[in-house]
């Protein structure tokens, strides 16, 4: 609606043209940035959220790290 594109261009199209990441690129890029910040921290806790795996999740759900795995 905002560019006024008729509304048989698809989204890709308009992400395409416009140059806006897409939400999935959107969400990597954040976790890279959230990582880099935290595996460089003073605080141990923190380092450690990143380098020991998570295996005891109790929900059945994405999580936002696992979308920088795909």
């Amino acid at each position: 609606m905002i560019c006024g594109a008729p509304w048989y261009v698809s989204n890709q199209t308009l992400h395409e043209d416009f140059k806006i990441p897409s939400i999935q690129d959107e969400i990597k890029s954040n976790i890279n940035r959230y990582k880099d910040r935290t595996t460089e921290h003073v605080n141990q806790l923190i380092n450690d959220l990143f380098t020991q795996p998570l295996e005891n999740r109790r929900l059945k759900k994405i999580w936002p790290e696992d979308l920088d795995e795909v």
